[in-house]
């Protein structure tokens, strides 16, 4: 080889390398612009190749410290807490208090339930109660256990001891009640007052009330008794003289009859609804009529009282039925009415009890209206008085006997049978004439006193146990008393 073409074969040789470098220059140009292509053309080959080296180094740096700025850039979006900023711990205070506002709730919830659930049970009982009552009502309306009126409700609690009754009724419900001074304003316009003489020196006041519309009133008999003139005094004062209708001496009831219409009539209740311990209001004029139109407050003493009724000689006639309460009760209210809560008429304040002709306080004897109506109907229409219902007739055995004692010689203290009122009694088929009675129902009665006294507790038809000594022989004989009527 020449010398002149070795240096052309070393001048393409450094050609070529130098294309070579232009050519990676460019490359390394295309992928990243940060470096310029003129410098990488004007170095030598071999610091074109570090200067490539350099450059392709720091464009992996220089992308990784753009990788990482990014990744800088977006932490904030997606921060992870500052641990050290934050005590993680649980605040029990806090906690309890909801805990307690949630069992509150709870029990206030619980509580609810059960309350509501307990009304429902006790009102589903109340109505339960109120029909059967209700029912209960309906049918004893036909005839009660206890009162001989028949319009008795079915009682709850009925003992009855010889004549003493207890008697506990279903009364009246609160609903149909009044108050008691709605109960006076009532009642107090059919209350009279009523003004009695006899014509001479004689004169006495009493009450009554109207019985009817058209001038019907009823009083006491004893108020009229022995009486000529009768004046009765309207609720307000007007004044109406007055004619007697009729009466019934054994029942204490007298109807008279003013001359007057448009009157306001008292409405009547029912005696045989009463209870124990009801409160009740006696109107009246006490003392005298310019105390008339007197209201006074009591209750109920006693549903059914048995109170007798002596003759001029002691001798027992009629035990009569009647209400007994604790109202006072003075002269002049005789003949008033008893009124119930409703404002009815339940009764006739009659007597007033006396003891060793002491007058008893809180012990007023009232004619049941049950009873006294059929009386009143009967003497306005003129018609006879049955007055079975309210008066019940003495027992009697039917003999005729007198005391014995073993000082006269007999065997025992007794009453020895002498005769006989009638064949009609049940005593003259079971006693002989010369029988001594010692006994009844193992009770001594040595004289015919205590015969009387011990049988005035009971009614007629009422079977006995005499114990009696009958030549020399004591045994026992049931006799059935009778009444005043066997005679007949």
């Amino acid at each position: 080889m020449t010398e002149e073409n070795k240096k052309q074969e070393d001048s393409r040789i450094e050609t070529d390398k130098a294309e070579s470098t232009v050519s990676a220059a460019e490359v390394e140009t295309a992928e990243n612009s940060a470096v310029p292509a003129e410098e990488v053309t004007d170095a030598p080959a071999e610091e074109a190749a570090e200067a490539a080296e350099t450059a392709e180094a720091e464009e992996v740096a220089e992308e990784e410290k753009a990788e990482g700025a990014e990744v800088v850039r977006e932490a904030p979006a997606q921060a992870a807490p500052d641990l050290s900023a934050y005590a993680f711990r649980w605040d029990y205070r806090e906690q309890k208090q909801r805990d307690c506002a949630r069992e509150k709730k709870k029990t206030v919830q619980t509580v609810l339930a059960y309350t509501l659930m307990v009304l429902g049970i006790f009102t589903c009982a109340f109505l339960l109660l109120s029909a059967t009552l209700s029912m209960g009502g309906n049918k004893g309306s036909g005839g009660g256990t206890v009162n001989s009126g028949g319009n008795a409700s079915t009682p709850t609690i009925d003992q009855t001891y010889g004549d003493h009754i207890i008697f506990v009724g279903d009364g009246s419900t609160a609903a149909e009640d009044m108050t008691l001074e709605a109960a006076a304003a009532k009642a107090l316009p059919s209350t009279v007052g009523i003004l009695v003489t006899d014509g001479k020196t004689g004169s006495g006041v009493g009450s009554g009330f109207i019985y009817t519309a058209d001038g019907y009133i009823v009083t006491n008999y004893h108020v009229i008794e022995g009486m000529t003139s009768y004046v009765v005094q309207l609720y307000g004062g007007k004044r109406y003289s007055a004619t007697v209708v009729g009466y019934d001496a054994l029942s204490d009831i007298a109807v008279l009859k003013i001359d007057a219409t448009g009157l306001i009539p008292a409405d009547l209740g029912k005696s045989s609804e009463l209870m124990l311990a009801e409160s009740v209001l006696a109107i009246g004029s006490p003392i005298g009529i310019s105390y008339a139109e007197s209201v006074s407050k009591g209750i109920v003493s006693s549903r059914r009282r048995s109170v007798k009724i002596y003759n001029d000689s002691g001798v027992l006639q009629y035990t009569q039925i009647m209400i007994q309460i604790d109202n006072a009760v003075n002269p002049g209210n005789s003949g008033g009415p008893l009124v119930n809560r409703k404002g009815e008429v339940v009764g006739i304040v009659s007597k007033k009890v006396v003891y060793s002709n002491i007058y008893a306080d809180g012990m007023g004897l009232v004619i049941p209206i049950d009873e006294g109506k059929g009386i009143i109907d009967a003497l306005i229409a003129g018609q006879t008085v049955d007055n079975s219902a309210l008066l019940i007739p003495a027992s009697r055995v039917g003999i005729s006997g007198e005391n014995v004692t073993r000082k006269d010689g007999y065997a025992a203290d007794g009453v020895r049978v002498k005769g006989f009122s009638s064949e009609r009694f049940d005593a003259y088929a079971k006693l002989k004439t010369g029988d001594v009675i010692l006994a009844i129902e193992g009770v001594s009665t040595p004289t015919i006193v205590e015969i009387l006294r011990f049988i005035e507790d009971y009614a007629p038809g009422t079977v006995m146990a005499f114990t009696i000594l009958r030549d020399g022989v004591q045994m026992t004989v049931s006799i059935t008393l009778g009444s005043d009527a066997l005679l007949n």
